[in-house]
């Protein structure tokens, strides 16, 4: 998953200008996805160290070599 920007930008504008009211302007703005997926899942559990030390796109390039 990744983080759409410009989804972020305009809530969170629209917070700002309701005085910082996150959920008023969760219900009067638009049903936009906050987040979008990144091409093919891939299933794998990363313990917090590796996920700290390491990149989740390496791993998720490891993951996708070994199907």
């Amino acid at each position: 998953m990744a983080v759409n920007m410009g989804a972020v930008q305009r809530q969170h504008g629209l917070e700002q200008m309701l005085g910082g009211h996150a959920t008023l302007a969760n219900v009067m703005g638009p049903n936009e996805d906050l987040a979008v997926k990144l091409g093919d899942p891939v299933n794998a559990i990363v313990c917090m160290d590796c996920s700290i030390r390491g990149s989740v796109a390496e791993i998720e390039e490891l993951g996708a070599d070994k199907t």
